[in-house]
């Protein structure tokens, strides 16, 4: 994941960066760093992998 882009994933703990939820049905929510990819930053994560 290019966490570069999302500075808040990049700072956080690989743990915390483990516990995320689907949100609104094409989201991705992470409560602890509070950081959400919607849309074309959830089609990045099934191209690199995550």
């Amino acid at each position: 994941m290019l966490l570069v882009c999302y500075p808040r994933l990049r700072n956080a703990a690989p743990k915390q960066r483990k516990r995320w939820t689907i949100c609104g049905g094409y989201g991705i929510h992470w409560k602890e760093p509070d950081e959400d990819l919607k849309g074309y930053g959830v089609r990045l994560l099934r191209v690199l992998g995550f």
